[in-house]
């Protein structure tokens, strides 16, 4: 079965999309990390890999596609929020 993978990052939440072949789908939430937000990145995976009575590695295996989005990064620019550089 192959299986694509939706990824958000926010600020509280990250969460995901496991879509799957026969176009069902499934919502994951892990809370945010953001002093290392590949650690809450990488937990969604591995949810959905025991999910699907799979190893982490069989799992990754089966995705065929990964999309990434960050609400933090959106929202620091809609809010002009974070770091002020001088141009």
């Amino acid at each position: 079965m192959a299986y694509k993978i939706g990824i958000d990052v926010g600020g509280t939440f990250t969460d995901f999309l496991l879509a799957f072949e026969n176009d069902s789908s499934k919502i994951y939430k892990v809370l945010s990390t953001p002093h290392d937000p590949s650690e809450a990145t990488l937990e969604g995976p591995k949810e959905m890999a025991a999910d699907c009575d799979l190893s982490l590695q069989q799992f990754l295996r089966e995705v065929s596609v990964i999309v990434h989005g960050t609400t933090v990064t959106t929202n620091a620019v809609l809010l002009t929020a974070g770091p002020k550089q001088p141009f």
